[in-house]
């Protein structure tokens, strides 16, 4: 059994910190932990050792800049694989510019939720950030989105939003603007591919596409061979015949260009999987609590 690496992960019940070692084993990188009260834990960190391996020489520094701040957690869709527990609920604008001013001024704020734009007070809560020195970006599902905000805007796409989708797509080509990002989430290799093409198609509207391979975030899953891992979605691209470019990798998220269109090819861990220590950087997520923690991890222990 060959070692990888050492590191820290979670117990997958109570959530708090355990050593973790990550072997290679039957061609795959495999991770083992034992929590003191509740046992021993095996999970795939990678199908693909080798890549594996490639992503542990570069080391990347981050995943992507900003501070994630959910602003509300209504939302108008109810889509099957969000890690949100939904409600009535919005966030103080008060606490809102609070969790902001812990970044520095010039720094990248993106606006999550539940989804966004139902606030109405959306326009306020922009410029006033706006006015506090940061680049804003707005997630949105395309429930309202409004490119005369002094902001850049995220559409995400869900198969339960499909034609808000398509409508926001095609708006944004009419206008002439352009979004910071498309997020697609998949459902398996071939809806993701899917995807790939259609993104490819959209390059002129969109900075940079997002993958998201789906499964329940911060879930515990029984079989976790049967999950998306990135070296599947970047293999898959090679198979197909496109000119591929790889930057900087992490273990679940990879930028790389597809014929030169930038992508981000994401596959989430969780409580099984996640590596804490690689894992620890930008970007940063408020959670639900008062604490300001790393995206992955931080969802995770809010699920």
């Amino acid at each position: 059994m060959n070692v990888l690496k050492r590191t820290i992960s979670l117990c997958p019940r109570c959530l708090i910190d355990i050593p973790a070692t990550i072997c290679e084993e039957d061609g795959a990188a495999v991770m083992h932990k034992s929590c003191l009260e509740h046992g021993p834990f095996t999970a795939m960190v990678e199908r693909s050792a080798e890549f594996y391996k490639i992503v542990q020489r570069h080391n990347a520094a981050m995943f992507y800049s900003g501070l994630i701040i959910d602003v509300t957690y209504r939302c108008n869709i109810r889509c099957k694989w969000c890690f949100q527990h939904l409600s009535a609920k919005d966030v103080p604008i008060e606490r809102i510019y609070s969790l902001a001013a812990q970044m520095p001024k010039g720094h990248n704020i993106i606006l999550s939720g539940g989804e966004p734009t139902l606030r109405f007070d959306l326009p306020e809560i922009v410029g006033g950030l706006v006015g506090m020195g940061y680049v804003v970006n707005v997630i949105t599902n395309g429930y309202r989105l409004d490119f005369a905000l002094p902001c850049r805007w995220t559409l995400s796409h869900h198969p339960e939003s499909e034609e808000l989708f398509n409508q926001r797509v095609k708006e944004t080509r009419e206008t002439g603007k352009k979004l910071a990002s498309i997020i697609y989430t998949d459902n398996g290799l071939a809806d993701y591919y899917r995807h790939v093409q259609e993104a490819l198609e959209l390059a002129d509207i969109c900075e940079v596409f997002r993958m998201h391979a789906a499964a329940p975030v911060g879930g515990n899953l029984a079989d976790d061979t049967a999950s998306i891992y990135v070296s599947d979605m970047y293999n898959l691209l090679v198979e197909k015949g496109h000119t591929l470019q790889m930057f900087p990798p992490k273990t679940i998220f990879v930028p790389v260009t597809v014929d030169c269109v930038p992508f981000m090819l994401i596959s989430w861990n969780t409580a099984r999987n996640v590596d804490v220590v690689e894992n620890m950087a930008e970007p940063w997520y408020h959670g639900k609590g008062n604490t300001v923690d790393n995206l992955v991890t931080r969802i995770i222990r809010d699920n």
